[in-house]
């Protein structure tokens, strides 16, 4: 983090001289994931203290305000000049995907998030300098299927206690948990195992197909 903008999140410290030195390139997929990941930890603790929903809001704000322009149009601030890697279109996708699924986690967002996010979509171009068409067409692709975020179920669905005044939203996940039959005990205890902490579940099936398309740039590079 740092001073200027508030909430800025830098891509990396120097291990040598314990940190001192930093990186102050800012990507969007590491502000998107720690406001994912934010959301996550107000959506699994009690409404008594507003700490995680105060810090994922400031950083969900952030995010918006570092990486999408006033008309909603994303920009990756590290490449304003053009120069960087095939993979980094990619970026934008994981970005979408994770700024879509923290409104379901927090839903009192999702008046702020939901729109910006479509209004990006709608300010998609067919980018792409015939090096990196392939990246930008995927990517595109990812951002504007993620648009179906309100169909979709959210994550930690099994565990979700928490109920807001706001949950009524399409795209929230708040719901009031229903204590399971005996008949269901194993069932629920082995599908919490095998469920509860995949990428899956705490990404979505966008943020694999977001990775499954890094892997693909990733195996053209090499």
């Amino acid at each position: 983090m740092d001073r200027k903008p508030a909430g800025a999140v830098y891509d990396g410290a120097q291990v040598s001289d314990n940190c001192t030195t930093t990186n102050k390139y800012q990507w969007s997929y590491n502000a998107a994931s720690l406001s994912m990941g934010l959301a996550y930890l107000y959506n699994s603790t009690s409404n008594e203290d507003d700490t995680w929903r105060r810090l994922t809001e400031k950083m969900v704000t952030t995010t918006l305000d570092t990486f999408f322009t006033r008309d909603g149009e994303f920009k990756e601030v590290a490449c304003v000049k053009g120069n960087c890697s095939r993979d980094i279109p990619t970026y934008k996708a994981l970005t979408h995907r994770w700024l879509a699924v923290t409104t379901q986690l927090a839903p009192f967002l999702s008046d702020k998030v939901l729109p910006v996010l479509h209004k990006s979509a709608k300010s998609l171009k067919a980018e792409g300098n015939g090096k990196d068409s392939l990246e930008q067409k995927l990517a595109n692709f990812a951002i504007v299927s993620n648009l179906l975020i309100a169909d979709s179920a959210g994550p930690m669905i099994q565990n979700q206690t928490k109920t807001e005044d706001d949950s009524s939203d399409a795209t929230g996940s708040a719901t009031t948990s229903v204590a399971p039959t005996n008949s269901d005990a194993a069932e629920s205890a082995t599908t919490s195992a095998d469920q509860g902490n995949s990428a899956i579940n705490l990404g979505g099936l966008s943020s694999l197909l977001a990775m499954s398309m890094l892997i693909v740039v990733l195996q053209g590079l090499l």
